[in-house]
């Protein structure tokens, strides 16, 4: 590879004498080549323009390019790195400035992209400046290097196993730190700090904790120290004074030549001390509760036969309530077969196992009623698994409620038997009293019919001989006369209100409502009169008795609206899905005051004068006892001078 004819090469020079013998001169140059290619380091020449001149085999195998190659290379693709891992400054390579600055640069490292094994070779590397022995300035550049990849990557790896290491101790969920022998920190991590809220290393543990407390931690730190080793929980402030329990570990890190250190590792048990004692509570609450619960209560596990089956339950645990059940202390119950202990259970033990089947296999609570004859009892039972072929079946004795319910049960048929007798009575009643108003009715209209037609005649034969006072008080006889007709028919409508509304059929509303308008406004001529109806709903009910009620509504309405110059009536319906609906009649006649609506559907009950709005007081009470029999509701809302409306539901569905 190296070139003995090429111009600077560093053999010996010819002196301007030329008294070198050639023999002397091939001996330099072949003790030079077997130097240059037995030597271990790399070595390279270069000219004073940084151009390759020669290199030994050691420095072509390191960096995998021939001395053409090298002659070629440039540096820059890939690049030449730095220790940092960047891309080395040109002008801060070795050989130049070795040669810039006129002397040695030693050890520096330097990654040079080895093509052959395609990764980068760590090199060692120092340059020398040869001067000229004509003017004394460098000519020539010896470079020389060794191979340190694997030195490079063993520290590598180390400084990556400190740093993970590091990373490690740092963020492990405990408190880790290190002291001397005064128990002054030399090393602590994340946690230590958060805890001490100290972010430095060097103080005392007197300086970090209250005196109490340092003392103790320093007596554990000597034992530690003393025996090798110290286990036990420390009791410790935060910074913010809350209070944590550590389960602390120290031991002795002995070192040779050296004083031993301290090495410590502490696990905040805090929260686990306070489940602990939670859980503990829980235990001591679940006792309670299962030792006082006044049921029976039975804790059991699977006795498996072959095949796996249960054959019978062995009982693991009672309650108070199951001992005085079965008259048997829970010391001879504990580890006894169920069969052993309930006779019911032995009576029907293929029913009770297959029951237990049927709950372990689907994982659900069954509910059942059990007579237990031994105890003269009746008993809700309930029962449900639990893991590891486990159960609890609760035993609530329930025999003075099937007593109750007995006697209830009696009570009931005889409280039936009672009301059909009343109900009967009722009937019977009722048409009696039907048959009496009808009596007395007709018995009061007869003899008011007379008076009525004597009045008649006295005013057509002899109205003429009457004097003034005559004549009005004749008027006042007719106008009582015909006022008693119209009480007496109103009562009448008011007895046949209170009667069942019979067989119901679907009733279009919206034709009733039309036939009372119409009957109605032929008294009411001359009249403004303006009458809006919307589309209603068809119902199911006794289409005279709703007949009545829209008239007595609508004539309510058109009565105290005479004296508007201008009456507004409305009539609609509220319906939803609802199981009601609600009908309205709303006018804008005088109004009332509603604290005393509560009189307003009662018989003869009146709110206004009857010179101001005659009527008998009847007609809103028959609206009612119509609704009610129909299942209904009515009710009114109204405000003086504004209007009034009168709203009634019906069921939506014939019951």
């Amino acid at each position: 590879m190296h070139d003995s004819s090429q111009p600077g090469a560093l053999t010996p020079q010819a002196s301007d004498s030329g008294n070198i013998a050639d023999e002397e001169l091939r001996f330099l140059r072949d003790q030079y080549r077997t130097l240059m290619n037995s030597a271990a380091l790399g070595v390279v020449y270069l000219d004073a323009n940084y151009n390759v001149i020669d290199a030994n085999l050691a420095a072509q195998n390191i960096l995998g390019l021939s001395v053409d190659e090298m002659k070629l290379f440039t540096g820059n693709n890939p690049p030449i790195l730095s220790e940092s891992g960047e891309p080395f400054p040109v002008d801060q390579l070795p050989h130049r400035l070795a040669l810039s600055r006129k002397e040695e640069v030693r050890n520096v490292a330097a990654g040079f992209y080895n093509k052959c094994d395609q990764r980068y070779r760590w090199l060692l590397c120092n340059a020398v400046p040869i001067y000229s022995h004509i003017d004394g300035e460098p000519y020539r550049i010896l470079c020389t290097f060794t191979d340190i990849t694997r030195r490079k990557e063993a520290e590598l790896a180390l400084q990556e196993s400190q740093e993970l290491f590091s990373l490690f101790i740092e963020n492990v969920p405990t408190v880790v730190f290190i002291n001397n022998e005064f128990s002054e920190t030399l090393y602590n991590n994340r946690y230590y700090r958060e805890l001490t809220g100290i972010n430095d290393t060097g103080f005392s543990t007197r300086d970090v904790f209250p005196a109490e407390t340092a003392a103790s931690l320093i007596e554990h730190d000597q034992q530690a120290l003393k025996t090798g080793y110290w286990e036990g929980t420390e009791l410790i402030n935060d910074t913010a004074g809350v209070t944590h329990f550590y389960n602390t570990i120290k031991f002795k890190i002995s070192r040779e030549g050296n004083t031993p250190l301290l090495g410590a590792i502490a696990q905040d048990i805090s929260n686990q001390l306070k489940a602990e004692a939670s859980l503990w509570d829980s235990e001591q609450r679940y006792h309670l509760l299962f030792q006082n619960m006044p049921t029976a209560v039975i804790y059991h596990k699977a006795i498996r036969g072959e095949g796996g089956a249960i054959s019978d339950m062995l009982c693991l645990d009672v309650n108070e309530a199951f001992e005085h059940l079965i008259n048997i202390q829970r010391s001879q119950i504990i580890n006894r077969p169920l069969s052993s202990l309930i006779p019911a259970f032995q009576e029907n033990v293929k029913t009770w196992l297959e029951l237990y089947e049927g709950i372990e296999k689907n994982s659900h609570t069954i509910h059942f009623e059990q007579y237990i004859k031994d105890y003269d009892s009746w008993f809700n039972i309930s029962a449900y698994s639990l893991p590891d072929s486990c159960f609890v079946t609760i035993f609530q004795d329930i025999t003075e409620m099937k007593n109750s319910v007995a006697t209830i049960q009696q009570l009931n048929n005889d409280l039936e038997q009672r009301v059909m007798e009343r109900t009967a009575q009722l009937r019977s009643i009722n048409k009696e009293i039907e048959a009496y108003a009808y009596t007395v009715s007709h018995d009061l209209r007869a003899p008011l019919r007379a008076i009525a037609e004597f009045a008649r005649i006295l005013n057509e034969e002899y109205g003429s001989q009457l004097d003034e006072e005559g004549i009005r008080l004749l008027k006042i006889i007719i106008r009582n006369v015909t006022k008693m007709e119209q009480l007496i028919q109103d009562l009448l409508n008011f007895s046949l209100a209170m009667r069942s509304p019979g067989e119901k059929t679907r009733v279009d509303m919206n034709h009733l409502v039309d036939q009372a308008v119409a009957e109605l406004l032929v008294s009411e001529s001359g009249r403004k009169i303006e009458i809006q109806i919307e589309t209603l709903p068809t119902v199911c009910g006794n289409p005279s008795m709703l007949k009545q009620v829209w008239s007595n509504l609508i004539s309510n309405a058109l009565k105290f609206t005479a004296q508007n110059s201008q009456a507004c009536i409305q009539v609609g319906c509220m319906e939803d899905a609802g199981p009601e609906i609600m009908f309205y009649v709303k006018d804008n006649g005088v109004g009332f005051d509603m604290k005393f609506a509560h009189r307003l559907f009662g018989v003869f009950k009146r709110l206004h004068r009857e010179a101001d709005f005659p009527g008998s007081g009847v007609g809103l009470a028959i609206v009612k006892r119509i609704i009610d029999r129909h299942g209904g509701k009515v009710w009114v809302e109204s405000q003086p001078g504004v209007g009034t409306t009168f709203y009634f539901s019906l069921p939506s569905k014939e019951k």
